[in-house]
């Protein structure tokens, strides 16, 4: 079939990483045998400006082959800020533009996915409107989860959820929070994990040092800071410790203090931000994955770790309980230093228990290219009333 993916961000050559799983499902359905194209608007910065960049974006529609998947882009700038409706409705209409230069060359799609409804869905409410073309959204803010919307992104939501023709939700708790947006139905199917960029390489993690390794934004949500003050109680146990914090943000400046005040900053190897490329090697320098996160829509960095072999540490933060079992590591109440401490010294003493082939195949059954996109095509078929059925287990 032929779906035409609207997402609500998107790699961009600024920040390549971008949302990159919207793009990895994309890639996982054309690759099961379908015709799939993207279209999105860019928006950037007014604050970036400069001659240079102006050349390169000036509001021109380009199209593109990336990676197989069909790729039309606006590259814009967000001279209206998206937080009021005057630039909600400036970037709604560039997208339609984008959509009819799509279909002069592609053709009309079969079906229209959105990732994330604020504000891809509203492109799709106004096609399917205009052209009778079913969507689906697939959701995945945390802005859902937490409810912390703007005043006016809440009628959005709920019209753009009332005018899809299925909702799906990366995770349970992420679900229980749209519903309160609406009565339809909401299936729940994960995100891909690309298991095949990562592998277990054992002789890495045979050294007398036990190394923990967190890898996240560094945000106020990820709690690192509370993992450097576990970590700091750990090594009065397990003097031969280590803690390599991969990822930049807004706390590093602060957790490296942090680090300083408590005596341990010898004992932690802040990496700053590595490509999804070097995440391999990172991940396989340490023994076992921490992230005390404060909420989590899915939690795909402990999945990537998994897939590498490594038992995890993790939070009741709503996307974990969604996979979470006792033989994959240890789960722990949101905040709670004394648990997060004891989990990681239980974590060092039982690291044999913890099979690292055994883990990444629970990872590959759940969250495959394969199992996914499966997934998500058995969607499309039920609104195409198509044949099949979708099966969530």
């Amino acid at each position: 079939m032929h779906i035409l993916v609207i997402p609500s961000a998107y790699p961009t050559k600024e920040f390549p990483l971008s949302s990159i799983f919207y793009k990895e499902q994309s890639l996982a359905v054309k690759e099961a045998g379908n015709k799939v194209g993207v279209i999105f608007s860019e928006t950037r910065r007014v604050s970036g400006m400069s001659y240079n960049m102006l050349r390169e974006n000036h509001f021109q529609i380009s199209s593109y082959d990336e990676d197989g998947l069909i790729t039309y882009r606006l590259h814009g700038w967000n001279i209206f800020t998206m937080r009021g409706m005057l630039g909600i409705n400036f970037w709604v209409k560039q997208s339609l533009s984008l959509f009819k230069e799509y279909i002069k060359k592609e053709g009309i799609p079969d079906i229209i996915h959105v990732h994330s409804a604020l504000y891809g869905g509203l492109v799709a409410k106004e096609i399917k409107r205009k052209y009778g073309i079913p969507f689906i959204i697939t959701e995945h803010s945390s802005s859902v989860l937490q409810g912390e919307l703007r005043t006016h992104d809440i009628p959005i939501l709920k019209e753009v959820y009332e005018n899809a023709n299925k909702i799906v939700s990366v995770g349970g708790a992420l679900k229980n929070s749209i519903k309160n947006y609406t009565n339809n139905e909401v299936y729940v199917i994960p995100n891909i994990v690309d298991i095949n960029r990562f592998s277990i390489v054992s002789s890495n993690k045979k050294r007398k040092e036990f190394t923990f390794i967190s890898i996240c934004h560094l945000k106020d949500n990820k709690n690192v800071d509370l993992t450097i003050k576990a970590f700091s109680e750990v090594l009065k146990v397990y003097k031969d410790s280590k803690l390599i914090v991969v990822g930049d943000g807004s706390e590093k400046s602060n957790l490296i203090e942090i680090a300083k005040n408590l005596n341990v900053i010898d004992k932690i190897e802040f990496v700053g931000a590595v490509s999804r490329e070097k995440l391999n090697s990172y991940i396989n320098k340490a023994n076992a994955f921490v992230l005390p996160s404060k909420y989590e829509t899915f939690g795909i960095a402990y999945i990537e770790a998994l897939a590498c072999g490594l038992p995890i540490i993790t939070t009741k933060c709503g996307g974990p309980e969604d996979f979470f079992n006792e033989e994959i590591g240890y789960m722990i109440p949101v905040g709670d230093l004394k648990e997060l401490e004891k989990a990681m010294i239980d974590v060092i003493k039982n690291i044999n228990k913890f099979k690292g082939e055994y883990l990444r195949e629970y990872v590959e059954d759940r969250f495959s290219k394969r199992i996914v996109s499966e997934k998500i095509i058995d969607i499309y078929n039920l609104v195409l009333n198509r044949d099949g059925e979708l099966n969530e287990k």
